[in-house]
């Protein structure tokens, strides 16, 4: 059938189908199947047939459906938490630093974190307040990070992770978003990644106008799916400034070990990583000084002030943060996420019920209400 005739007969709500049909073209989600244009015409014609375009990127995990209905942007992101506190309920440990990606993958838990993520695709970041875009991108990265893991399986080498952090991505709203323009370009406010000497976003680029002042507390929010990262939270806007508060706190208290005698202190590698934003972040400008403040130890500010320590970082583990790792994501990268969604024959009414369920009994483990 007419593409146009077809949305004549099912219109999309207060919209005329030929605007619906220029905008399935314009965004490239459609494109003409019998006409002499080999690229995507600029304007939709009625006379033409067109077809879906499936995304040949294996790295856009969002755009494989095309999300027509429209919710609001507050709507979306806190249908997006609630899935997330669901997700973590059932499948991260509750030490929060393992995640079960073989029982994601293998459940329809699965096909429906696809399905709500293509919600992101009509996203008006505009209408999320500073607090509330903080919260929903560090969600969505880490969600990101997940999906991607059983879509695509676990990066093994460097080479790998460079090309998982910069290719992973979701579409929300007309834009595409990597792992490193959430991290660097939106949650660092458009700063250098480790190692390079370009910022993440020009100016002139529409994405330019969500970045968030530097805020170094998301490093022990953003888990990057590796075994030294922090553990894995769901947070919420409500008590964004608590929740990374608290979580900075646990992630240096667990980790940073002083040697008093010796006059050292042994902190993450994030901490020469993204030494910039710490030092930003601490009225003195040191990153020992940061530490102290999210450290419980009365003497520890009495012996950095009248010593000269030296900071020593650990190793970093880029082993996969998933429980039997190695050997789950040797099984996974052997799936096929569109055979699991065809396996799929849940209502999402029936889905939405599940999800309700699992967050009443134990979203409040992971929840940022009560972290």
């Amino acid at each position: 059938m007419n593409l146009y005739k077809y949305f004549e007969l099912f219109p999309v709500p207060n919209e005329d189908p030929l605007d619906t049909c220029h905008n399935l073209l314009l965004h490239g989600y459609i494109h003409c199947v019998n006409s002499k244009h080999e690229t995507l015409p600029v304007k939709f014609e009625k006379k033409q047939y067109y077809q879906c375009t499936t995304d040949k990127s294996k790295y856009i995990l969002n755009n494989r459906r095309i999300n027509i209905e429209h919710t609001t942007a507050t709507e979306t992101a806190v249908n997006l938490h609630n899935f997330c506190l669901a997700l973590a309920s059932k499948y991260i440990y509750e030490d929060g630093f393992q995640v079960d990606y073989r029982g994601i993958a293998m459940n329809r838990d699965y096909v429906l974190l696809q399905e709500k993520v293509t919600f992101l695709q009509n996203l008006n970041l505009r209408k999320l307040s500073n607090d509330e875009r903080k919260a929903f991108f560090i969600n969505i990265y880490n969600v990101l990070v997940i999906h991607a893991t059983i879509a695509n399986g676990k990066p093994k080498n460097a080479l790998q992770r460079r090309a998982f952090f910069n290719k992973t991505a979701y579409t929300i709203g007309n834009n595409i978003y990597t792992l490193q323009i959430i991290e660097h370009g939106i949650l660092r406010g458009n700063s250098k990644p480790p190692g390079s000497f370009n910022k993440i976003l020009s100016k002139k680029n529409p994405i330019y106008q969500f970045k968030i002042e530097i805020d170094a507390r998301i490093h022990f929010a953003l888990v990057c799916g590796a075994r030294s990262c922090p553990p894995i939270r769901v947070f919420s806007h409500q008590n964004i400034e608590y929740a990374l508060d608290l979580a900075t706190k646990n992630f240096i208290q667990s980790d940073a070990q002083i040697n008093y005698k010796l006059k050292k202190v042994k902190v993450s590698r994030l901490f020469q990583w993204y030494a910039i934003d710490f030092k930003k972040c601490s009225e003195t400008g040191k990153i020992v000084d940061y530490i102290a403040l999210y450290l419980d130890d009365p003497g520890f500010e009495d012996f950095i002030q009248n010593n000269r320590v030296k900071i020593k970082y650990s190793n970093y583990s880029w082993d996969s943060n998933g429980r039997g790792y190695q050997e789950d994501l040797d099984i996974l990268s052997e799936l096929d996420s569109t055979v699991l969604s065809e396996k799929s024959t849940t209502t999402e009414e029936v889905s939405n019920n599940s999800t309700s369920s699992s967050i009443s009994s134990v979203s409040h483990l992971f929840s940022s209400d009560s972290v």
